[in-house]
């Protein structure tokens, strides 16, 4: 179900609509997809959306400040409740960057291959991307964006 929505922008781009999808993070938190007057649309959890949408249009650099200033004050509250250390503070930053790479990278890897064996955690797969591959895959995107034609059936 597509929503209109006051007059809100994600940076610069306008929202024209905000549409639940049927996915929710981990922790429960709903999943949207935003639509944009330019028609272009991103996929936004709920928090997101309600921390980063503004009443006003701002450029990229304003929404990547105020996203690094929310995003720094949840997760020092995060480590505040668990009152960690200088010393374990600086292994959970690279624990925790270690993990944020390794999900985009089976991801990335998936979508190369679409074969999910291929992946061996904790190798960077763009590593083993050939360049015939990648070729071959960009030329599967088609004019509209996608790797599938748009239907021509009009019955559905």
């Amino acid at each position: 179900m597509s929503t209109k929505v006051t007059e809100k922008f994600f940076g610069p781009r306008k929202v024209i609509s905000v549409s639940k999808e049927d996915y929710k993070t981990p922790s429960g938190i709903e999943v949207l997809k935003v639509m944009f007057a330019d028609g272009e649309y991103e996929i936004i959890t709920q928090k997101g959306y309600d921390a980063f949408s503004t009443d006003h249009s701002i450029d990229y650099t304003a929404l990547a400040k105020l996203k690094n200033e929310v995003m720094s004050r949840e997760l020092i509250a995060v480590l505040l409740d668990y009152n960690f250390t200088n010393m374990e503070l600086s292994m959970i930053i690279v624990a925790l960057k270690e993990k944020i790479d390794a999900v985009f990278d089976r991801a990335i890897n998936f979508l190369f291959f679409k074969d999910d064996k291929t992946w061996v955690a904790g190798s960077n797969s763009n590593g083993y991307f050939d360049l015939v591959t990648a070729n071959k895959i960009i030329e599967s995107i088609k004019p509209n964006g996608s790797t599938k034609e748009k239907s021509t059936d009009k019955s559905s």
